[in-house]
């Protein structure tokens, strides 16, 4: 192609022979600055317009000086290419200052083409691909530089849109010129392998191993060997390469084929050799092979600790580091994740069993021990629940661990209610643990009920750790603190025929008890039944109140509220007071399933029960429970023998009577009654019925200590919006989009988040225009909260769906709880739907 006579280069030559021709020395020479590595193809190409030599070699300015010195007496011109800034010159700055003012470039490429002529929206619309652009457009003339458009340039999004096998880009790039835009850009600016048309998907696997191998060479001084192909050594294309592995690594709509093109990219480099010499700290690596094997090496690393407190002490000394790890891709956004978040569980764990070591010292009243566990000790309760779930998803070795830690837990449960049985003995518990949860109940519905609704939960079982857990969960992402947590006491024997009584809104002094036929009897002033049987607390509670039985319903279940259609759960069809209530804690206790399954999924129900009563029109919820529970597996030398005396009724953790006599239990009193009880100290039990690690109605503090939430929102509230974050195509069968808080929140007068907003669970469905079929469902539903930011929500491909390539589709999001739509937009369908088949 013949060169224009308003070329780029016509003008850069022109540049070049001008700054020679004002020079007064003899032999003249630029020295050309160029610290972002621009000017150095371009410079190369008009050497011979110029007849000027030019010294553009990668070495150090000390051998560069030298040369100078060596080759300065040659009667030649030059130009002495620099891949720094002039500011950062060093061992050359003598000849630096001696070429003379005129004769030092560090023009932007910018910069120089405005000076030529060309638009600045123009240089702006080309972005990065601009050098790589520059050189296809040197020979010809300044008018084409005024039909440029996008479809012209090669940005990073499209070597992006490359790494990750994005079909459109593919179709893009097959211009030839592009690809070569591509292709200088590529081996120029990033230093990566060489692409050839037709060959994509092997040069992105090329690409990434050379990438992954990069990141982990930067992060450790590994040896490489001999093969340095896997390694971009010059500092500025590294730096820009790993931006670029880094951005790929955060894009939603790219991280699926990242993840599947990375795991076969590492076959082909020597990173599993490399990894048994990378020592664990916290930096994290953008490969697999690496995480995954730093992970392993910890496991066995933990094992040989002497006993449990040297394993305690170690796992809670390394918790930065493994959250730093779970933090990275393959530990918090790959699909095929390497489970950091396993090892920060058992680290959380042994962190708070660290800091709550010997607290029990400290305690002079059971006043001590109440405050110490409703501040902080349930949090080691709550941690210590991990110990006891499903492990079939655990290492073999990190069971191991967790086995330990377990031990660790129950030493620390056991001598923590050494100290609260002993001040049980020495206090007694009239009065000094606390009100029962009946009175602080009886306290809020007659403050509230005169206003407005209120709805009363009345859970099985919800011991103290997980009712601040639930209160947690529904503060999440809320403007305002919408849950609170008071500690209240269940009565002795910690057990539902009692507790359940005394958390109905009564006064617990009218409240009577007896044994008859093996069984409580409990019953209040004025009502005749026994309140140990859930009909006659419905009964008491329905004279109370004054329900009289109409189409208002008063009553319900967990269950039914979330089996009922969203448009029943309302204040009319249910009564302007109304009770709840719910046994899936405690029967699944009893079933042995809630120790190994964990109360995560139950507290879910709760919550969504909760947000549903609160749409119903209850601004103001109770929650409480009747006792607490804790799980252990005692050896067969760890149960005790039971008391003598008139045995009238016997479990586990309680035996009551009449003139008890034991040499270690200690002795309390029924409330109601003038009955004896005896519990063992700690979590020891009886030699009497029952075989599962599941118990209550003793007393220690996670059986004694209850919790009361009271959940209060704004009586006129509001859900948050939400949108669709941009998104055009559905590249892959299992993609991630993201949902956000719609529009700017609205704030009150001191900058706060209006209060008057609630969350909102959403679901995504993607709908077939042309047949209706539904195609793609999100898995399960994501929290929009206000004041957060984006939520990522995975959507799959249904069974049977069909639709075909660049069909249009529309992508819907839903409120979970009614089925509203919310945000919807067009995407194309860019994926092959056979490919499940």
């Amino acid at each position: 192609m013949s060169t224009a006579p308003d070329s780029f280069r016509q003008w850069l030559t022109e540049q070049i022979n001008g700054a020679f021709s004002r020079s007064g020395h003899t032999s003249p020479y630029i020295v050309w600055c160029d610290p972002h590595r621009v000017w150095k193809d371009l410079l190369a190409a008009v050497q011979e317009d110029t007849k000027i030599e030019l010294w553009a070699e990668e070495i150090s300015e000390l051998q560069l000086r030298e040369r100078f010195h060596a080759e300065s007496h040659e009667d030649k011109r030059r130009i002495i290419w620099l891949p720094r800034g002039r500011s950062e010159i060093t061992y050359f700055k003598v000849f630096e200052i001696r070429a003379g003012e005129n004769n030092v470039r560090e023009q932007s490429l910018e910069e120089a083409l405005l000076d030529y002529g060309v638009n600045p929206a123009k240089i702006h619309e080309l972005g990065d691909s601009l050098p790589a652009f520059t050189r296809t457009q040197l020979e010809k003339p300044l008018s084409t530089w005024q039909n440029v458009t996008d479809r012209d340039s090669c940005d990073n999004n499209c070597i992006l849109a490359m790494l990750s096998g994005n079909s459109d880009a593919i179709t893009d790039l097959k211009d030839p010129e592009r690809f070569g835009i591509f292709c200088r850009r590529i081996l120029q600016e990033f230093g990566l392998p060489e692409p050839h048309a037709g060959k994509n998907d092997e040069w992105q696997i090329q690409a990434l191993a050379v990438l992954l191998c990069t990141d982990t060479v930067k992060k450790s001084p590994v040896d490489p060997g001999q093969d340095t192909s896997f390694i971009i050594s010059n500092d500025l294309q590294r730096e820009k390469a790993l931006n670029l592995l880094s951005e790929c690594m955060k894009r939603i709509d790219y991280i699926p084929s990242f993840e599947k093109l990375a795991i076969e990219a590492e076959k082909r480099t020597p990173l599993r050799f490399w990894a048994s010499g990378i020592a664990l700290t916290e930096l994290t690596y953008a490969s697999r092979t690496i995480e995954a094997e730093l992970f392993n090496k910890e496991l066995k690393t933990i094992q040989p600790c002497k006993n449990d407190a040297e394993l305690v002490a170690y796992l809670a000394d390394k918790i930065r580091i493994y959250k730093s790890h779970a933090a990275g891709f393959w530990g918090s956004t790959a699909q095929n994740k390497v489970r950091w978040d396993q090892l920060i569980q058992m680290a959380e764990i042994a962190q708070r069993l660290v800091a709550q070591t010997s607290c029990s010292t400290r305690w002079r009243s059971i006043g001590d021990a109440i405050s110490w566990f409703t501040e902080k000790g349930w949090e080691i309760d709550s941690a210590g629940e991990v110990l006891f779930a499903d492990g079939h998803d655990i290492p073999a070795e990190l069971l191991k661990v967790r086995t330990r830690l377990g031990s660790a837990y129950h030493r620390q449960l056991d001598s923590t209610n050494q100290a609260f049985s002993e001040l049980i003995a020495k206090e007694g518990d009239h009065g000094n643990l606390g009100p029962y949860a009946g009175e602080i109940i009886a306290q809020s519905i007659a403050q509230e009920t005169p206003k407005s609704p209120v709805a009363i939960i009345y859970l099985d079982a919800l011991r103290y750790d997980l009712g601040e857990r639930l209160a947690g969960m529904l503060n999440a992402g809320e403007p305002a603190k919408r849950a609170t947590v008071v500690p209240a006491r269940a009565p002795l024997p910690s057990i539902t025929a009692l507790g359940m009584a005394y958390a109905l809104p009564i006064n617990p002094q009218d409240i009577e008890v007896k044994i008859e036929r093996d069984s409580f009897a409990v019953t209040t002033r004025g009502f005749a039944g026994n309140l140990a049987v859930l009909a006659k607390r419905r009964d008491l509670l329905s004279g109370q109140f004054k329900l009289r039985e109409t189409k208002t319903k008063h009553f319900t279940t967990i269950k039914e509220i979330l089996t009922a259609s969203p448009d029943d759960i309302n204040v009319k069809d249910l009564g302007k007071i109304l009770f709840v209530f719910g046994d899936q804690l405690d029967k699944e206790g009893h079933d042995d399933e809630l120790q190994f399954s964990g109360a995560e999924e139950i507290l879910d129900r709760y919550v969504r029960v909760v947000k549903l009563l609160q749409r119903g029109g209850y601004p103001t919820i109770l929650i409480t429970t009747d006792h607490g529970f804790f799980h252990w597996e005692p050896e067969k030398d760890e149960y005790i023998s039971k008391p003598e005396g008139e045995l009238l009724w016997k479990c586990r953790r309680a035996i009551v009577g009449y003139n008890l006599t034991h040499d270690t239990a200690v002795q309390v009193t029924i409330g109601g009654s003038n009955l004896e009880c005896m519990i063992p100290r700690s979590i020891n039990v009886f030699e009497t019925y029952g075989g599962i690690g599941y118990f209550h109605g003793g007393a220690t503090l996670q059986e004694l200590i209850i919790p009361v939430i009271t959940v209060s929102y704004p009586k006129k509230s509001k859900k948050i919006g939400v949108v669709i974050k941009p998104l055009d195509q559905i590249t892959t069968l299992e993609q991630r989009i993201e949902v956000a808080p719609a529009g700017a929140i609205q704030k009150s007068l001191d900058g706060s988040i209006d209060g008057t907003l609630i969350s909102r669970n959403v679901i995504v469905k993607i709908i077939h225009d042309e047949s209706g079929e539904l195609i793609f469902t999100s898995q399960h539903p994501v929290t929009i909260t206000p004041g957060g930011g984006p939520q990522p929500i995975t959507i799959k491909k249904e069974k049977s769906a069909q639709a075909p390539y660049d069909a249009q589709l529309t992508l819907w999001i839903y409120d979970e709880e009614t089925n509203e739509p919310l945000d919807h937009t067009g995407v194309i369908l860019k994926v092959e739907l056979d490919e499940w088949f």
